[in-house]
């Protein structure tokens, strides 16, 4: 599309040589999972038309960060209500664990983007579980609850807003010291702190992944992805409990409200979005 173009469809047929593109979707990942999927979805629909359209933001080397950015607007411009980690998250580089912190400004946002190199992967992978709750939560009326309470600056809610972002330096920490007792810990405090936030981001069956003796025994600590509380959560495992929290887990699904879930087996990407031809 031109530059301050006053026919777009004109733009496009010309580019499509009078046709039109045809685009198939799909996802293993449910909408309302709290790991960002509209986001990574998007950012690479609009890779893939950079790279035919010849783009430069197809090129991993100059993508960053104007692509996760473009990927932002056209969740917005859809109605999906996001933020700019979890496009920005996608993006690869030498480590699939990433540290993000957006300075204070007057304007829009510019994150800084720290790769957390010296994470042990295995270790990660080995103590942090990621269970699918099989409760799908779309983030809409999570993310519009906290623009609430940040805007109204309500006394009890915007304490939890600020108290969230003052572990965050905290659980970074832990998790590249490897002390993954504190990081649950941690994990904890902040789904305490979500939950204060917006009460209706748990229910009676997410708070028993983390009150129930029988899975909370062999748990450091855990929290509910996403701004929807749903329906991921990663647990921080006891050290050598792993085979043993994910049976607990698996046996859920004999519980109603767990019929959907799994325990789901995972790898980190550091690649970030890859394109094959």
């Amino acid at each position: 599309i031109r530059p301050g173009s006053q026919d777009i469809i004109k733009d496009i047929a010309a580019f499509t040589g009078g046709g039109g593109l045809e685009l198939t979707t799909s996802s293993k990942v449910l909408q309302g999972s709290g790991l960002g999927t509209s986001s990574i979805l998007s950012a690479a629909i609009l890779k893939m038309l950079y790279r035919l359209s010849g783009h430069p933001y197809a090129a991993p080397e100059t993508e960053y960060p104007g692509l996760y950015d473009h990927s932002l607007l056209l969740e917005q411009s859809l109605g999906l209500n996001s933020g700019w980690q979890d496009a920005r998250g996608a993006s690869g580089g030498p480590s699939a664990i990433k540290n993000f912190y957006a300075p204070p400004t007057n304007g829009l946002p510019s994150p800084e983007r720290k790769f957390l190199t010296e994470v042990d992967e295995a270790q990660f992978t080995e103590r942090v579980v990621l269970f699918d709750t099989g409760i799908s939560r779309a983030a809409t009326r999570g993310l519009n609850i906290v623009l609430d309470a940040y805007l109204s600056r309500d006394r009890k809610r915007y304490t939890a807003i600020r108290e969230s972002l003052a572990i965050h330096d905290q659980m970074v920490a832990a998790l590249c010291a490897g002390d993954y007792s504190e990081l649950g810990k941690l994990a904890d405090f902040y789904w305490q702190l979500r939950c204060a936030l917006d009460p209706d981001a748990t229910n009676e069956a997410l708070q028993y992944l983390f009150e129930n003796p029988q899975i909370s025994d062999l748990t450091e600590g855990g929290l509910i992805t996403g701004a929807g509380g749903g329906g991921f959560a990663l647990l921080i495992t006891v050290e050598g409990q792993r085979a043993a929290l994910c049976e607990r887990l698996n046996k859920l699904r004999k519980n109603a409200a767990f019929a959907k879930s799994s325990v789901v087996s995972y790898q980190l990407n550091a690649r970030g979005i890859q394109l094959r031809d």
